[in-house]
């Protein structure tokens, strides 16, 4: 792994370096005078390394979302347990009428993708055991299973499907390594260097307000 060039914190960097950007444009034609490297796509690219960083500085953000992502899910996947126990009793007791075995309803698997933490499983189990237990409705309701444990179902359902997908994008935001975070903070040290090492040479005995700054 890279080592860090820096001290500051990571989410200062990218700060400190908006600032001397700044003063950059401001001074940039004694800096081209000064020096030719400060000229063409200096500050450009200097202004993108400054918003890429920026922009991982705010997966901090992005894991704490991850993070209350996973709560939810995991609140939804426990409350889900007690709709599943509420089913299977009026499939038992309807169990001589349905037109599909007990077992062949896919509890046991529902049960078994919420002990894993299968959110994709249980979206799926769901989906289908809602369209048997609609198909068999009629049966269920004369043994007193209410329409608000369906909805319940199908809305728990999606409500995990969302949370799912949602969790995925974070993922994604987050796939840099750590390594590759460093090497471009690093980077954008680099050209924060030359920015100051320029302003010292420039206006250490000519201006001490700018060298100050």
């Amino acid at each position: 792994m890279e080592s860090k060039k820096f001290n500051c914190k990571m989410e200062d960097l990218p700060v400190i370096a908006g600032f001397a950007i700044q003063s950059l444009e401001t001074d940039k034609a004694d800096f081209i005078d000064y020096s030719p490297v400060y000229d063409g796509d200096f500050i450009p690219d200097a202004k993108t390394k400054q918003k890429e960083c920026s922009e991982l500085v705010k997966q901090e953000d992005v894991l704490k979302r991850q993070k209350k992502v996973t709560q939810e899910i995991n609140i939804s996947l426990k409350s889900l347990r007690n709709d599943i126990n509420k089913t299977e009793g009026y499939l038992l007791l309807g169990a001589n009428q349905l037109d599909i075995s007990v077992a062949d309803f896919g509890l046991a698997d529902i049960r078994l993708n919420i002990s894993k933490n299968n959110v994709e499983g249980v979206c799926s189990d769901i989906q289908s055991l809602v369209v048997k237990l609609k198909r068999n409705e009629a049966i269920l309701t004369a043994k007193g299973m209410k329409t608000a444990l369906l909805d319940a179902l199908t809305a728990k359902g999606e409500k995990l499907d969302k949370l799912n997908l949602n969790q995925n994008d974070f993922k994604n935001k987050r796939s840099r390594t750590a390594s590759d975070n460093i090497k471009i903070f690093n980077e954008l040290w680099d050209i924060l260097n030359m920015i100051l090492d320029g302003g010292r040479s420039l206006y250490r005995t000519t201006d001490k307000v700018k060298y100050k700054e």
